[in-house]
């Protein structure tokens, strides 16, 4: 799927959307929540010869494979977090936009502590010589 094909059937659900409106907004809100997941999986389908890429060069360098997950894991939470907002918004529902959106972030920190504990242990290193 190409970015024209993806802008083409959010552009075309969008409509449907309106039309369905008139109906009840449940209708739309099923819509889009399905067309919406569908393109974010064409998007992470089409992501993975980036991710090969990546790991290739991260091999090159020398970079210990575990961080290129963390990246990887991290987009992903992004990207999740992102589409459940957004669902929730188009329900009318940003309190539930807004949990979703702090577990997000709280997940982030959470894939990202061995980073931060990675840069701690080499700050000692660096104040102990």
């Amino acid at each position: 799927m190409t970015a024209v094909s993806a802008a083409g059937i959010c552009i075309t659900a969008a409509i449907f959307c309106k039309v369905f409106d008139r109906f009840g907004k449940e209708y739309s809100a099923m819509l889009s929540a399905a067309v919406s997941a569908a393109v974010m999986g064409f998007a992470v389908l089409s992501f993975s010869p980036v991710a090969a890429a990546a790991e290739a060069l991260m091999e090159k360098a020398g970079a210990d494979s575990e961080y290129i997950g963390i990246m990887f894991r991290s987009a992903g939470i992004c990207c999740i977090t992102q589409l459940a907002g957004n669902i929730c918004r188009d329900c009318g529902e940003s309190n539930l936009a807004s949990q979703a959106e702090l577990c997000g972030r709280a997940m982030l920190a959470l894939n990202a502590l061995p980073l931060f504990t990675e840069v701690i242990k080499i700050a000692d290193r660096l104040l102990s010589a």
